[in-house]
């Protein structure tokens, strides 16, 4: 039985630090003792006591330590699953770069922010296994923000680029089919082995034109590459993915390139390249793509400068079956040319777009962007827009 010295002491032990100021709170957490933490709180009587203030968050030190139980109870306790600017990282930035999907799964159920930014980068940004990338897609994140690693994880490819298989390519064949070029018909199928090739690899423009020869000296305009930004991902029933457009590298870059084409991934590791022509299917970059029955709708683009039609909103169709596309002669008051946004199916016949940002032109000016804080629903019977009240 414990004396009333035996309980003092105690408390003194729970309230004090050891010979690394640590105190009791920060041990628990590091090892995950929830009966030790609970009674460092019962007996405590502020948060500065418990270290909650001059110590490590204690979230961060239940998932540095992959202690799901301990976790849960601390946000059971309320604390708050996105901390502060003055604590560093979101916890769910940390429990992604970690690779911890029960952490993920908790913080996402506890409200954490999927959208939350850290040094430049989302957690769908930092996600490192398909486990975790699943999770936060499934919750909402934006595909968008997602890292080239990710998209390669996502589709069944080693998250690192790898010029080892472009060593069955010839240099003959590297000469011959370099360039990118638009399809002949609608669609036309890919049988390249420099294109497949560079899906399979991953490397960027500039590497592929070293592995084969001096950079520079292929000249004919960019290098095919499939390492892109601004490129959306659907996903299908049965596993299949597809990949349509996006842009390699800014404007600056001699392998500057915004593509038209589609490469649907199958579940079993094989690909198929499509090509189209420029006036069926326009390049397009920063877009969306929303799986609508047996088809996918893209809409808006970033484009080439140049090449916008400002006021318009460029709408496709694409059949998932044939893999045909369609632009589609969309009425009503629309968002214009939108890139950056979100579109999602509202209900079987009805695409919902927000956020983006709208590019506008008058009178020969400069071109402006405009911020998107209006809600933008297409009817796909009618093809028609209509502006959605918040």
């Amino acid at each position: 039985m414990l004396t009333k010295d035996d309980d003092r002491a105690r408390l003194a032990r729970l309230e004090g630090q050891d010979a690394w100021l640590h105190t009791a709170w920060k041990l628990a957490m590091v090892a995950g003792d929830v009966d030790e933490a609970q009674r460092v709180w019962n007996r405590c009587t502020d948060d500065e006591t418990v270290g909650l203030r001059h110590e490590e968050p204690a979230l961060h030190l239940a998932i540095q330590g992959r202690h799901s139980e301990m976790l849960q109870w601390l946000l059971a306790k309320g604390l708050d699953v996105e901390l502060n600017e003055n604590h560093g990282e979101p916890p769910l930035t940390l429990a992604t770069e970690r690779d911890w999907l029960d952490g993920i799964r908790l913080l996402i159920a506890a409200g954490a922010r999927l959208d939350s930014e850290h040094c430049g980068s989302t957690p769908l940004a930092l996600a490192q296994s398909h486990a975790a990338i699943t999770c936060l897609l499934d919750a909402g994140a934006d595909a968008a923000q997602l890292s080239s690693e990710g998209r390669r994880i996502l589709v069944g490819l080693p998250p690192d680029a790898d010029s080892g298989a472009l060593d069955k390519v010839t240099a003959e064949q590297f000469m011959r089919s370099h360039s990118r070029r638009f399809g002949t018909c609608n669609p036309e199928p890919i049988h390249d082995a420099f294109w497949s090739a560079m899906v399979r690899s991953g490397v960027d423009a500039y590497r592929a034109t070293s592995h084969f020869c001096r950079p520079g000296s292929a000249a004919h305009g960019p290098v095919w590459c499939a390492r892109r930004f601004g490129q959306s991902l659907t996903f299908l029933p049965g596993g299949r993915i597809v990949q349509i457009g996006g842009e390699h590298e800014d404007d600056y870059d001699p392998d500057f390139c915004i593509y038209n084409d589609v490469i649907v991934h199958d579940p079993n590791g094989t690909f198929q390249i499509y090509a189209y022509p420029e006036s069926v299917f326009e390049p397009t970059d920063f877009h969306t793509a929303t799986l609508c029955g047996d088809a996918i709708v893209i809409i808006g683009s970033l484009g080439y400068g140049g090449q916008r039609h400002y006021g318009q909103t460029p709408v496709y169709r694409i059949d998932t079956r044939r893999w045909r596309i369609e632009r589609m002669d969309t009425r009503g008051e629309g968002p214009g040319w939108i890139h950056r946004h979100r579109a999602s199916l509202v209900a079987p016949g009805s695409i919902r777009v927000e956020g983006g940002v709208i590019l506008t032109k008058a009178d020969g000016r400069q071109e402006k962007p405009i911020t998107n804080d209006r809600v933008f629903r297409l009817d796909l019977d009618r093809w028609r827009w209509h502006i959605d009240d918040r």
